[in-house]
């Protein structure tokens, strides 16, 4: 990872949450939003770097979704359990006791505070290239399992 990397993180929606619409709706209301990636916690070093390049995310829907990107852009992120005065879904709380979601069995992970998520152009998410290879994210996400890349504009 350079000093200039941004996270891309593929997301999942929830039974009949929309993952974007319901965090845009508290950042509507309420100014900022917290959103969990699950799962093991992301290296605080590389967080302070893409913190320090402008605290830019990227983030892509689901092939059923349409396979969209948006750019959020992150005022704070947090490791652990949640904070008590911290805002997300409802619906966060809902998959804890949810018998088909393995992978969640507790709401600790990377926390990323959010004040926008706005849906980038096809043209913006083709110039998003790894910073491993340098080949386009685009390019790439059909046959990775990753759900976590680095990309570089």
């Amino acid at each position: 990872m350079d000093e200039n990397s941004m996270l891309l993180l593929r997301y999942s929606s929830y039974k009949k949450y929309d993952f974007i619409r319901e965090h845009n709706n508290i950042i509507k209301n309420k100014g900022s939003v917290w959103m969990l990636k699950v799962g093991k916690c992301i290296p605080e070093n590389k967080l302070q770097k893409m913190y320090e390049y402008g605290g830019v995310m990227y983030l892509r829907s689901p092939k059923i979704e349409g396979e969209k990107f948006y750019k959020a852009i992150i005022k704070a992120y947090y490791s652990g359990e949640p904070k008590r005065n911290m805002i997300f879904p409802k619906y966060y709380n809902e998959m804890l006791n949810d018998e088909d979601l393995w992978l969640v069995d507790s709401l600790s992970g990377t926390w990323f505070e959010i004040v926008e998520i706005k849906e980038i152009s096809k043209t913006q998410a083709e110039r998003l290239k790894l910073v491993s290879n340098g080949k386009r994210a685009v390019d790439v996400l059909s046959c990775t399992r990753s759900s976590m890349l680095y990309v570089n504009e």
